[in-house]
């Protein structure tokens, strides 16, 4: 599927690819796709690699991009790069 997925970005227009690292924790792995590597169009975001995973914000707590805590205000504006390695948590409750 992620072969056709490649052709169709490609028939769009989409010439340029990223291939990232993407480890799902806790219940977001009921999503699917759990640990691995995906390819998206180039300058995608991580509200666009949450969209692709059919994840909704609000079900996702701390993100990691390469080991460092992306702030969800900047979730739409961090551009990925190949290679990037992004964790997505649940949200975080203490007591």
């Amino acid at each position: 599927m992620a072969d056709r997925r490649q052709r169709l970005w490609r028939d769009w227009g989409w010439t340029d690819l990223v291939q990232l690292n993407v480890k799902l924790i806790g219940r977001l792995t009921d999503f699917g796709r759990g640990d691995g590597a995906i390819t998206l169009p180039d300058e995608v975001t991580i509200n666009d690699v949450l969209s692709e995973l059919g994840i909704v914000q609000e079900e996702v707590g701390p993100v990691s991009l390469n080991n460092s805590v992306v702030s969800r205000a900047c979730w739409g504006d961090r551009t990925l790069q190949e290679g990037d390695h992004l964790t997505l948590m649940p949200p975080l409750k203490g007591g």
